[in-house]
């Protein structure tokens, strides 16, 4: 397979206590492997329906999000720009993709080919800085009938 790195982004890579999802990045050095990877991406939805992943090439240009549909196009209409012009990938309608806002927050590589991260190299190249999340301590609560952390 021509998958490059497998990044963790999104709340769970920024230390969110309450991930709302799981967010993937992938760099791909062939297109030709879409099917494959969507395939596998799709397995996720036995777990969670809740994932996206994001789909790079080597040259740092986003391509899309993979398509949680198996067929395109489907039974039903999706909102997609360009729907079915890449198949396995969705642009989801009136969101543009800004490297700035996606690489700005913590990343996690997960597996990577090369000694360095392709992503993680964008973003130092865009002088990019994760900003630090608030870190939650626990609290004392005393009620009625004792202590509870």
């Amino acid at each position: 397979m021509s998958v490059q790195e497998v990044v963790l982004c999104g709340s769970m890579a920024a230390g969110d206590p309450y991930p709302g999802d799981l967010d993937l990045a992938v760099v791909l050095s062939h297109p030709d492997e879409l099917p494959g990877l969507a395939r596998f991406c799709r397995q996720m939805s036995s777990t969670t329906h809740a994932w996206e992943v994001f789909v790079f090439n080597t040259g740092r240009k986003y391509l899309g999000r993979i398509c949680h549909k198996r067929e395109c196009p489907g039974r039903f209409h999706c909102d997609a720009k360009d729907c079915g012009k890449t198949p396995h990938l969705r642009n989801i309608h009136g969101v543009r993709f800004d490297p700035a806002l996606f690489l700005a927050p913590d990343l996690k590589v997960l597996w990577n080919r090369h000694e360095e991260s392709i992503l993680l190299g964008w973003r130092k190249d865009m002088n990019l800085i994760a900003p630090r999340l608030k870190t939650y301590e626990p609290i004392r609560i005393k009620c009625l009938d004792g202590i509870f952390e």
